[in-house]
């Protein structure tokens, strides 16, 4: 199994090549040709290679025995096949379909995103971490000891009411405590601890996890670097350690 560089690139060719050769079936199909006959037989063979060639890089790259690598075998075999019928391949690739995001959504689990601000950029650090906000289906936690009442104007407003906030922070002014009080009112879902063990900043959104070189408040103010943590589960596990013990607001 690889990660970094070498499987973002086999998810990329596998990728460009299930595009390819699911326009050429599509177009065979609309057409009512078989790829096995001639007009399209050599077109098919190269397009059946080059999938193939992709598919068992990534194969390797995840791993022979990830589910979602053997999901993908499983409707790929009729396309391989040069006797299957067209429209039989055209099924087994529109049934592929679904399996698409969640297989990227792997990729990005597994190979981790930096992003390094080299210069100071608060405008675009602003744009990057809400970014990362806005992901939220379930859950959010923001460490952070400096944290301040301007997270949920820069931040949190848009957050859907459905997903848990949390945000832990070393110490929580008068003001914070009152403008969380007012956003609970609208949203409800949203939990303030303390602790002075809070040292490293960390957002959290559902079951992915970023290191931040700065306080959300300053970031970009100085060179800034934005870092997703592989072991998210280790870093959750770390984080919920330190709430646990955390005094609530």
């Amino acid at each position: 199994m690889r990660e970094g560089p070498e499987l973002s690139d086999a998810f990329a060719g596998f990728d460009a090549a299930l595009k390819n050769t699911t326009q050429l079936v599509e177009k065979a199909a609309s057409s009512n040709y078989q790829l096995r006959h001639r007009n399209y037989r050599n077109i098919y063979l190269r397009h059946r290679r080059t999938l193939l060639k992709t598919f068992l890089s990534l194969r390797d790259a995840l791993g022979p025995t990830e589910t979602i690598v053997q999901k993908i075998e499983g409707f790929l075999r009729p396309v391989f096949k040069i006797d299957t019928d067209t429209e039989d391949k055209k099924a087994a690739l529109d049934s592929l379909g679904p399996i698409l995001p969640k297989l990227k959504k792997l990729v990005e689990r597994r190979t981790g995103t930096d992003l390094i601000l080299l210069d100071s950029k608060p405008y675009e650090a602003f744009k990057q971490i809400l970014a990362r906000v806005e992901r939220a289906k379930k859950h959010i936690m923001i460490v952070d000891a400096y944290v301040d009442e301007t997270i949920f104007q820069l931040y949190l407003e848009r957050v859907s009411a459905k997903v848990l906030i949390r945000v832990l922070t070393k110490n929580i002014s008068l003001k914070f405590k009152q403008i969380t009080a007012k956003f609970r009112r609208q949203h409800r879902r949203i939990e303030i601890r303390s602790s002075p063990q809070v040292h490293d900043r960390y957002l959290v959104v559902d079951d992915r996890v970023w290191l931040i070189g700065q306080s959300l408040k300053d970031a970009g103010n100085k060179p800034l670097a934005i870092v997703e943590l592989r072991d998210a589960i280790g870093a959750i596990k770390f984080v919920q350690s330190i709430w646990n013990r955390a005094e609530a607001a």
